[in-house]
């Protein structure tokens, strides 16, 4: 799965380049234990002591296969009896990223997205966005994380602009849903004065329920992601910073045969101050 764009110079698409690969560092766990494709494949998790493989069976179903150095292996896995699932733990590398380039990847993106006619709300956006030295233009960088179930890979891209109403509305101006799989990221494009009216705002603040749906062939039943509950990031530093996950908790159904994939946060940033600094 591509985008190609035509009207982007080999200096801004070097420039753009790097902000993609911070944004990749944090992606890549995510994408590797939901088994979703990236440019050249599959990506593997690094370094772990621990592997999760899905392999086909004779029959066409996924058989999750999951392989651990650990000496004791109750370390990585337990068995309620009582409720008949099993849970296993599943510790990835620290993949250090700079959260500020990743968040630059991002509005990058919403910028491509903004029509003509809006390209004059948002030039201090752009100008912080040519300048990767620009670490000043704004102070809370917002990210809304959500995953939805890991383990199906839900074959879309999806992105979404969407600009409020009416001026007089206490929201922010721009915001962008971006959808790669199960994956989804929700960010504030930052104009020039249309959110000057706004108060200072705690993060999480603005929430948006999402869902995507993907149609099936003709007589038979599309799919449905479901995006969990909200995670809330702060990526304003420029400095490189730990993976806000440390693994992966995956529980499995024993008797009804269900999975179900979470990221087990580092931590939760909860920083208030919602807007840009000129």
């Amino acid at each position: 799965m591509k985008l190609y764009s035509w009207d982007e110079c080999d200096n801004c698409n070097h420039l753009f380049g790097e902000y993609d690969n911070e944004l990749a560092l944090f992606v890549q766990p995510l994408l590797a234990v939901g088994n979703f494709p990236a440019k050249k494949g599959v990506p593997k998790l690094r370094g772990t002591g621990t592997t999760l493989e899905r392999r086909k069976n004779n029959d066409g179903r996924t058989t999750l296969v999951m392989m651990s150095e650990c000496q004791d292996f109750s370390e990585a896995m337990a068995i309620n009896p009582f409720t008949r699932t099993m849970d296993m733990q599943l510790p990835i590398a620290n993949q250090r990223f700079r959260p500020m380039f990743a968040y630059k990847a991002l509005s990058k993106i919403g910028f491509g997205l903004l029509p003509r006619s809006e390209m004059d709300n948002f030039t201090l956006l752009r100008k912080w966005l040519l300048d990767k030295d620009d670490i000043e233009g704004f102070n809370a960088l917002e990210v809304e994380f959500r995953h939805g179930i890991i383990p199906h890979p839900f074959p879309t891209l999806y992105c979404s602009l969407n600009r409020r109403a009416s001026d007089c509305d206490a929201i922010p101006y721009m915001h962008l849903v971006l959808a790669v799989g199960a994956l989804m990221f929700h960010i504030d494009l930052m104009p020039d004065t249309k959110d000057d009216h706004l108060p200072p705002l705690p993060f999480g603040a603005t929430q948006i329920g999402w869902k995507s749906t993907l149609s099936g062939p003709e007589g038979e039943d599309g799919f449905e992601q479901q995006y969990l509950n909200p995670m809330f990031f702060n990526w304003a530093s420029p400095e490189r910073e730990n993976h806000p996950f440390t693994g992966f908790h995956i529980r499995v159904g024993i008797s009804d045969q269900t999975i179900s994939i979470s990221p087990i946060p580092r931590d939760r940033i909860n920083v208030s101050g919602h807007g840009a600094k000129h």
